[in-house]
């Protein structure tokens, strides 16, 4: 639970919505509409999140963003939200003083995670309809999409399918570690990679290939442990990526 956040947008619409999201989280919520405004509250009152728009009237998120830094010397978390993607500026946020980067229409798990953490997802690009996520993890759906049937239903269905069991694979991966039965845990690894055979994320598949491996030619449980942590963390970014996915394009063809 926060005591405080800011939230700079100048976008009515954004800001009844981001109220929404951060409410159950936290105490108070201020909105300033522009980056004047962000920096008059921010002088007058100590926050624990600052969600900032880049591109509003008398005062842009960067200038806002440096004046914190460079004149309030303020160390508050502060997390740029924007509606464009474009080369750079994800960089550009960072080199003004922010914390993070996501672009807009995003979801309220987006926002729960980024209260909570204090950090934003990587930038979601899409290659196509059906390929996206960033630099490092990709998601490609065109398994789904080559069965013919693309109807919203479906789609969320077998995303829904595999989130829901992913996770409760992870959490008997640990266990099977734990209680150092690697025969086991060899057989969950193979079962995890099958999953990503449909859902395809290539980082994770390789994850679960070299853990059923690691297995197999009994490596230290050190270093299985470390890649199912690494897995885990992969799978908790899939798991964003996936939401936004069913909350932007399968909710506009619907």
């Amino acid at each position: 639970m926060f005591n405080a956040v800011l939230v700079a947008d100048d976008s009515p619409i954004n800001q009844i919505f981001m109220q929404r999201a951060l409410q159950k989280i936290c105490l108070r919520i201020d909105i300033a509409e522009n980056g004047v405004k962000a920096v008059e509250l921010a002088r007058a009152n100590e926050y624990d999140l600052i969600l900032m728009d880049l591109f509003m009237p008398e005062m842009d998120g960067y200038e806002a963003t440096e004046i914190l830094r460079n004149e309030l010397k303020l160390t508050t978390r502060i997390i740029a939200i924007t509606a464009i993607s474009l080369p750079g500026e994800e960089q550009k946020c960072i080199d003004a003083g922010m914390d993070g980067y996501i672009i807009k229409p995003f979801t309220t798990e987006t926002i729960k995670q980024i209260a909570q953490s204090g950090r934003a997802k990587p930038v979601m690009h899409f290659e196509s309809e059906h390929i996206f996520g960033d630099d490092e993890l990709k998601i490609d759906l065109k398994i789904l999409y080559a069965l013919g049937d693309t109807t919203p239903e479906y789609i969320s269905m077998m995303i829904n399918v595999f989130t829901e069991n992913m996770e409760p694979t992870i959490k008997q991966l640990y266990q099977l570690l734990a209680d150092k039965n690697i025969h086991e845990l060899q057989k969950k690894a193979h079962y995890a990679k099958s999953s990503l055979a449909v859902i395809q994320i290539d980082v994770m598949f390789n994850l679960a290939k070299s853990i059923e491996l690691d297995c197999r030619t009994e490596q230290p449980v050190e270093n299985i442990d470390v890649k199912i942590k690494q897995f885990e963390s992969l799978f908790k970014r899939a798991k964003l990526y996936l939401n936004t996915y069913l909350e932007t394009l399968l909710v506009q063809k619907s």
